[in-house]
């Protein structure tokens, strides 16, 4: 229904960002043997480049309009003060703070909407929470391994299952992946595009 809603140059990015949240937020424990012969869980990352006003802002309104209710109760989740199991997250998050999240999910994925790419840049920039590494990792459920001295900090191994969408203009989503093309950081992302 979505889609036969959504005009023709845009059908293909909004099904691969749907396909991105349903992925995390729906089908996030279903797992299937690849060619690898690996159980794979439904990781997949996307970024939408589309000119200044050219209307990328329908993808941020049907994800928030489809899954209202888990973003809603993820909020209030996050005014209690143990560390809730949460799926749907933003940037800002610091990296301890990831992986902490993850440790804590065992296995479900989070979930990042972001429609302003720069936002993610500015905030790598600042040390952050999502480098290249985590999202190269994020797109097998590979482990990544995170210590430090802060008791209250997830300690040891955490499986990174981390969906994401980003928007932003073709400019910015060229620094987004600048100088992680060689890395294989570009070739784990599904591109599109809207005129």
């Amino acid at each position: 229904n979505v889609l036969d809603g959504t005009p023709d140059e845009f059908k293909d990015p909004m099904l691969f960002s749907l396909t991105s949240a349903l992925g995390a937020l729906c089908f996030s424990r279903v797992r299937a043997n690849y060619l690898d012969g690996q159980l794979h869980g439904p990781n997949i990352q996307v970024v939408i480049e589309g000119p200044f006003g050219a209307g990328k802002g329908k993808f941020e309104q049907a994800y928030k309009h489809l899954f209202k209710n888990i973003i809603e109760a993820d909020s209030r989740k996050l005014q209690t003060e143990e560390l809730p199991l949460i799926q749907t997250v933003g940037i800002g998050m610091t990296r301890a703070r990831i992986y902490e999240q993850l440790g804590v999910n065992n296995g479900l994925h989070l979930y990042m909407f972001e429609d302003e790419i720069s936002n993610v840049i500015a905030d790598r920039k600042r040390g952050n929470g999502l480098d290249t590494e985590l999202l190269r990792k994020a797109f097998d459920g590979a482990e990544a391994y995170k210590d430090t001295a802060k008791e209250e900090v997830h300690r040891g191994k955490v499986k990174v299952f981390l969906n994401y969408t980003f928007t932003g203009t073709p400019n910015e989503a060229d620094k987004f992946i600048a100088k992680n093309v060689e890395n294989g950081t570009a070739s784990r992302i599904i591109w599109s595009c809207i005129p």
